[in-house]
């Protein structure tokens, strides 16, 4: 899509006006340049780009940074901390919020729950928008890489305290890949390990941790939407709601769109609706 500006047209907003696509919602910009979105008071001039990225809400997510400040004597305002919002495209990491920032890891950390820092390659589309971050610079040393060994080796890595337990980490990992903890548990050097076990009661190496997550049950459900693909765990109970609504967490598609989805059952090369 090609828009020629009007001489009047000098802020974010005012080019938004300009496009004309019906039952859209509220549209968003970016460039190819950037996952930030821009502001819509944002002045064109000033983004350096004359080629923008169109995109919708479900594509985009809000991002709070919320940075500690010192009060001098004179101060008496209770409110010590200043918070930063941003809005960024799904698709971005950790690294990407940095970079637009200025922060270095190194010394400053994205606490995220109070408990724990995701790595700098974790994408933003693993957590529920709004996503409120605390920068800080007590660095949590240990590493902790969990391994979704029942869904294509995909894996996340965050930092925490020794003093977190197996619980919390399980809790944190169903959280980011958005699966049910109830069908879950984790392995550690390929036994099964108790979740009231904390991290310091482990042996370690370079204070990082590894642990495999696996299927507490032996039903699988392959589930196919356009090009993804996802596996499920699942029950003989499970009702054929459940399945559609796990389907659609695991998809991240939002779940207030679920009427707008059929299940079909695929048995030998031949699909029923169920």
């Amino acid at each position: 899509m090609k828009i020629y500006l009007e001489i009047n047209t000098t802020t974010v907003e005012q080019l938004l006006q300009q496009i004309d696509i019906s039952d859209s919602g509220n549209l968003y910009l970016t460039s190819i340049d950037t996952q930030r979105i821009f502001q819509n008071n944002e002045n064109l001039t000033n983004l350096n780009t004359q080629n923008f990225i169109l995109l919708e809400e479900n594509e985009t997510c809000v991002v709070s940074i919320e940075k500690e400040r010192s009060l001098s004597i004179t101060d008496n305002n209770d409110n010590t901390n200043e918070v930063v919002r941003q809005r960024f495209r799904t698709s971005a990491t950790i690294e990407d919020i940095m970079k637009e920032n200025n922060i270095d890891y190194r010394n400053e950390q994205f606490l995220h729950e109070n408990d724990f820092v995701p790595a700098e390659s974790t994408p933003l589309s693993y957590f529920t928008s709004p996503i409120h971050f605390q920068l800080v610079e007590t660095i949590l040393p240990f590493a902790v890489t969990i391994i979704n060994a029942e869904d294509n080796n995909y894996s996340l890595t965050f930092y925490c305290s020794s003093s977190m337990s197996i619980e919390r980490i399980l809790e944190i990992a169903c959280q980011l890949f958005r699966i049910r903890k109830k069908y879950y548990c984790l392995h550690h050097s390929g036994r099964s390990i108790g979740e009231g076990i904390a991290l310091k009661d482990l042996d370690t190496v370079d204070d990082k941790f590894e642990f495999q997550l696996m299927y507490m049950v032996t039903i699988k459900c392959l589930i196919s939407y356009t090009n993804q693909t996802t596996i499920l765990p699942g029950s003989e109970e499970m009702k054929v709601l459940e399945i559609v609504e796990y389907a659609l967490e695991s998809l991240h598609i939002e779940e207030r769109d679920i009427d707008s989805y059929e299940l079909f059952l695929i048995r030998n090369d031949n699909k029923s609706q169920v």
